[in-house]
């Protein structure tokens, strides 16, 4: 009977042994004031100059049309022009006149224009023979293709010059009849269309000078390029292009094509906001010269969300349990990521469980993004508790300060950014594929290869700066001799 007390005694002290030994080691609530991020300096990277290249084509139909107004005549006429005969005098009356329609070959550097053309002619004879005088008048006809051959050349200011030839090739040459005798007069026909031809050159030259509009063309370019141009309105991006030097290439006559080309050296970058124009300088009097780049080198900030960031790592933070040795447990409820200054911040709000029992608040990490190209991911360099967090786990449980815990999240703050590099990369593909650039023009490109050269953690989102390479091209919709076209 009197073993009781002594049992109730020996467990009241169990209790308040216990009481005291929980006391000692219950965590308090982790309460402490969140970061506060430095603020922004966000510079902008340096870009490498692009090579844009400008083609300007005409085809062979449309050379004929321009130049079938040009060369279009009812005929050429000639009145009693004298003419070389073995006996007696002639003279005689020409009329030359179109026989179809003009073709052009562009070929080997030359620009061919064949004109199909029909001789007519009446002629007077008159000689002595044996004290007689006889004469007569015929009218010698014939068929005829005078081949025009312009070899094109631009000057430094893009001033074409056409060096023109003409050629003669009859088809049935006219034949006079003299006492038995035939005598050709084609000769004389051929240097007649000749001259008259080559009389023409001065006009055929200003006119097709005229429809490429070389140098108008190019300063029209060069101005408009200066203008900021839309990609796209949602999201917003701007195409800025800054002209520092137009290389204008010799003119290319060949396969069918005459086609002006030229090299357009200038700086690239496609941005959230739409720049400022500028008002441009006068294009160079001089343009002629061979480009010295190839390629294109576009500066592209891409701009990445903190929650899409989350999105990508959430499932192997939130809801998952730290085991931290020794029984130790620490349970992660939810992630929030942000940013500024250069740095990312993570914010993770945990539970404790075992010995950390009484542990429950906001784990405040940051760190610098650093890129890894191997394997196309994000990680965290110089990661560590922010300054609140480490005083906070000081007073509480200070050897989760030690780096276990802050190795173990690090390693699951990796962020695979690979597959939405590759979405944005297409996405700007084809928005770049066929971009108008006004006035007729139209920028046409092929993006190859987009490689990370920074990446900064702004307030507003993760600032990816990324370089696009690939190959681009301007042309000019439509004919380039629109007037002839109508």
């Amino acid at each position: 009977m009197k073993k009781a007390p002594f049992w109730g005694l020996l467990l009241c002290v169990f209790l308040i042994g216990a009481g005291l030994w929980f006391a000692g080691v219950r965590v308090s609530r982790l309460d402490v004031n969140p970061p506060v991020p430095p603020p922004d300096e966000i510079g902008e990277m340096a870009s490498s100059p692009s090579l844009l290249s400008l083609s300007l084509v005409m085809t062979a139909d449309e050379v004929a049309a321009l130049l079938e107004k040009e060369l279009e005549f009812g005929r050429y006429e000639e009145r009693d022009r004298p003419l070389e005969v073995p006996v007696g005098e002639a003279r005689g009356d020409f009329v030359v006149s179109r026989d179809g329609p003009v073709t052009v070959r562009l070929e080997e550097g030359t620009i061919a224009v064949n004109l199909p053309l029909s001789f007519a002619s009446s002629v007077r004879w008159r000689g002595e023979v044996l004290g007689l005088r006889p004469s007569f008048t015929q009218e010698p006809s014939g068929s005829l293709v005078a081949t025009v051959f312009l070899l094109p050349r631009l000057d430094g200011d893009g001033t074409l010059h056409l060096a023109p030839s003409v050629k003669i090739a009859w088809i049935g040459e006219p034949q006079l009849e003299i006492l038995g005798h035939s005598v050709s007069i084609g000769g004389v026909a051929s240097r007649f269309l000749e001259k008259q031809i080559e009389s023409r050159s001065v006009e055929i030259e200003a006119r097709l000078d005229e429809a490429l509009r070389t140098r108008e063309r190019l300063n029209d370019l060069w101005k408009r390029l200066h203008r900021p141009v839309e990609l796209s309105s949602e999201p917003p991006l701007w195409l800025d292009v800054k002209p520092e030097r137009l290389y204008l290439e010799p003119l290319r006559v060949d396969a069918g094509r005459l086609e002006l080309t030229a090299g357009l050296r200038c700086l690239l970058a496609i941005r959230p906001e739409r720049p400022e124009p500028v008002d441009p300088e006068s294009l160079p009097v001089d343009v002629l010269g061979q480009p010295p780049l190839d390629g294109l080198d576009f500066h592209v900030p891409l701009h990445l969300s903190y929650e899409g960031l989350r999105d990508l790592i959430s499932g192997s933070l939130v809801d998952n349990t730290f085991e931290l040795g020794g029984g130790v447990r620490l349970d992660v409820r939810d992630l929030a990521l942000s940013g500024g200054g250069g740095f990312l911040f993570a914010a993770l709000d945990v539970k404790g469980r075992q010995s950390l029992w009484g542990l429950e608040g906001t784990l405040h990490l940051r760190g610098r993004p650093l890129w890894q190209a191997d394997d196309r991911t994000l990680i965290l360099a110089d990661f560590d508790y922010d300054a609140n967090t480490t005083s906070g786990l000081a007073r509480m449980a200070s050897w989760l300060a030690q780096g276990v815990l802050r190795e173990k999240i690090a390693e699951r703050l990796v962020f695979p950014l690979g597959g939405e590099l590759d979405r944005q990369r297409e996405k700007l593909a084809e928005m770049l594929r066929r971009s108008p650039l006004g006035d007729g023009f139209i920028l046409e490109a092929e993006l190859e290869n987009l490689a990370i050269e920074d990446i900064y953690a702004a307030s507003a989102g993760l600032i990816v700066e990324a370089r696009l390479g690939g190959k681009a091209r301007i042309v000019l919709e439509g004919p380039l001799s629109e007037d002839v076209s109508r």
